[in-house]
């Protein structure tokens, strides 16, 4: 099996955002839904006098309360996680489910019987959406590892949100012209040139971070405190010195 590429570790860290349209969608269905049962229910139970009917009414607005509640919590759950403006369309998230899901698993039969293997992002794209999402998502993870390593920088304090979300949504991006190009493979002289514009800006992006963490001012109890390797490093440094003084005697 290959090796893991920059694009499966960005699956592995960053699955979240790939379903985050879905998540915004699905509390949207599931608020109008509830909304829809609950007022259904109202009105039967309230414009009608028969006892049957009001039982009707009251399954529906506890089914519609219970919607409007799951949507809701999605909702919240959406915001927490601060889900980027962009949405996948469709081809985008079955693209996305094919890497992340069971087809990213497969059964081979060896010598010890069945095995469950998995396949690497390689192995399941087409070369050109490979080339590019591998790419970006180098630049991706560049990011996402200098504001987790600066995360005590001031700058990056301040700037993580959108700096999250800038790569997150850009990532988004990049997954609907890979999603084209492997429908479409015809596609690459217009779908390549706007994913190499995607990349540079991710790459802009990783440089200005970088640069921004390293601005990280060092925790105290670190400066105060030297590392095992520091102190033997620094014990046989004065063993030079001590032999060589009496070596010179």
């Amino acid at each position: 099996m290959r090796a893991a590429s920059s694009l499966d570790r960005f699956l592995k860290h960053r699955a979240s955002i790939l379903n985050a349209s879905q998540s915004t969608q699905g509390a949207q269905v599931c608020a109008l839904i509830g909304a829809i049962f609950a007022g259904a229910g109202l009105l039967v139970y309230f414009l009608s006098h028969k006892a049957n009917a009001h039982s009707t009414g009251s399954i529906f607005m506890w089914t519609g309360s219970f919607n409007i509640l799951l949507g809701l919590y999605m909702w919240r759950l959406s915001n927490r996680n601060r889900i980027p403006t962009v949405n996948l369309s469709a081809n985008a998230h079955r693209l996305v489910q094919r890497l992340m899901t069971s087809s990213a698993l497969r059964t081979e039969y060896g010598s010890s019987g069945f095995n469950f293997v998995t396949r690497t992002s390689e192995e399941i794209l087409g070369e050109p959406a490979f080339t590019i999402l591998d790419a970006a998502a180098t630049e991706c993870n560049r990011i996402f590892a200098a504001i987790q390593v600066g995360a005590n920088a001031p700058a990056i304090k301040r700037l993580r949100p959108q700096i999250e979300n800038a790569a997150d949504s850009a990532m988004l991006e990049l997954f609907e012209i890979a999603a084209v190009l492997e429908k479409f493979p015809e596609s690459q002289t217009l779908s390549i040139g706007e994913a190499q514009k995607k990349i540079a800006e991710l790459g802009e992006l990783a440089i200005r971070s970088e640069k921004l963490a390293a601005e990280t001012a060092m925790p105290s109890e670190l400066l105060r405190a030297s590392s095992p390797l520091e102190d033997l490093l620094e014990s046989m440094r004065q063993e030079d010195v001590s032999r060589n003084e009496l070596h010179q005697r």
